[in-house]
């Protein structure tokens, strides 16, 4: 195949043939995805050849980080090269803190900066705003948000604007929290669908099928690259190691100094500073309910 000169962009729409790449000229164009290239995905740098007027993904360099999720066994890569992630989640009819816990466990590996995106604050929910100030209080950063009555959505579009070199970012939530809701505020000239609250179960029906990248704004120099990922209702993590779970959890820093063994997984190990932690209130039941459920998964998935 003969290349015909060689380009080189930004990933901003992958699907298992064709990419559309966001160029460092300012257009976009559609590519072939051929041979080892196969695996790329949105956020990734690459270059591109053309052959008869098609182009198709010459080389992807290297990343500097990754996205990704567990499911039967398979890790699948989201996204790479992020600069931060937000995590949508809904005051009401509760924060499910098992999503969000087991995201920012993914991103602390990466070293990805991760927002929590608490929507639907115009509701009220005891529990949620208990669990939230949980999540301040061990250095979350928390926007509040109401797309019904646009309470903090103002302060919330501000976070992208100003930005340099096509800052990368990408929205996760479990479905029916109003992730795309969040995004149709912040790209009103994009068509995104978005879905009712199912009455019965209070959880939405998933609208998001495959992921999507958006350049915010919808203007000829872009600051910034919004990912959509799809809504799902469980993020796999069996791809991660048992060993590094607990440094993700930034509140049991501390109270590993208390435990008696220094390879303590704070499980059945007897007088473990975590658990004792737990006991006293100094760390969140919820947070070590998921990291119990982390550790179970990771074991689970482990070939015997």
């Amino acid at each position: 195949m003969k290349h015909e000169g060689s380009l080189s962009g930004i990933v901003i729409t992958a699907t298992r043939r064709h990419v559309q790449v966001y160029r460092d000229d300012g257009t976009t164009v559609e590519a072939r995805l051929l041979g080892k290239n196969k695996d790329t995905c949105i956020g990734d740098r690459v270059y591109l050849g053309s052959a008869k007027g098609d182009f198709f993904v010459e080389k992807t360099t290297p990343r500097e980080n990754t996205l990704k999720r567990s499911y039967f066994n398979k890790t699948k890569i989201l996204a790479s090269n992020l600069d931060s992630i937000y995590i949508v989640a809904a005051r009401t009819p509760v924060i499910n803190t098992v999503f969000v816990d087991r995201v920012q466990v993914v991103a602390h590996t990466e070293d990805i900066p991760v927002t929590l995106v608490v929507n639907k604050i115009d509701l009220e929910e005891a529990r949620s705003d208990e669990i939230l100030a949980r999540y301040q209080n061990i250095g979350f950063d928390v926007v509040k948000t109401s797309v019904t009555t646009g309470e903090g959505m103002a302060i919330f579009a501000e976070r992208f604007e100003g930005k340099k070199d096509l800052y990368r970012t990408c929205f996760t939530g479990m479905s029916g929290v109003g992730k795309s809701s969040l995004l149709q505020y912040l790209l009103p000239h994009e068509d995104i669908r978005t879905a009712d609250v199912s009455r019965k179960t209070g959880q939405g029906k998933q609208t998001t099928t495959q992921s999507f990248g958006y350049l915010y704004p919808n203007s000829d120099k872009p600051q910034a690259l919004i990912i959509d990922l799809p809504g799902v209702q469980n993020f796999g993590v069996s791809h991660l190691q048992a060993s590094d779970i607990a440094s993700c959890f930034p509140e049991f820093l501390e109270a590993r100094l208390d435990c008696e063994y220094t390879d303590c997984m704070h499980t059945a190990e007897p007088r473990c500073g975590i658990k004792q932690a737990v006991d006293d209130g100094r760390i969140a039941e919820f947070r070590y309910h998921s990291y119990l459920q982390i550790l179970a998964e990771i074991d689970a998935a482990r070939p015997y």
